[in-house]
C-alpha cells in the first residue's frame, strides 16, 4: 500500500465485504461465530484492500506498554551524558 494513502481499517473491510465490523473482527482474529465462507470472503477483501494489522492499536487494546527507543550518540558531550542518565532512570 502506498504510504501516502490512508490506512485500511476494519470499517473499510466491513463496507466492502457487506458485513458488520464484528464479523470482520471475528474473521481477522480467527474466532468462531461466522461461517467459513464469510470468513474467507472477509479475509479475501482484507487482502485485496491491503489491510495490515496495526501493532500500536493491538498493544493498546491489550494494555501492553509500547516501547520507546532513544538513540543517542556515544559522545563526550555533557548534555548527552546527562540525557543518557535521565533516560536510563526513566527506563528503570
Amino acid at each position: 500500500m502506498d504510504s501516502a494513502r490512508r490506512r485500511v481499517t476494519v470499517f473499510d473491510i466491513a463496507r466492502a465485504a457487506h458485513v458488520s465490523i464484528a464479523t470482520v473482527d471475528r474473521a481477522l482474529k480467527g474466532r468462531d461465530g461466522i461461517s467459513p465462507a464469510t470468513a474467507a470472503r472477509v479475509l479475501s477483501v482484507a487482502a485485496e484492500l491491503g489491510w495490515q494489522p496495526n501493532m500500536a492499536a493491538q498493544g493498546l487494546s491489550r494494555r501492553v506498554p509500547l516501547d520507546i527507543r532513544v538513540l543517542l550518540p556515544d559522545d563526550d558531550n555533557p548534555f548527552i551524558r546527562q540525557l543518557q542518565r535521565i533516560v536510563g532512570d526513566l527506563r528503570d
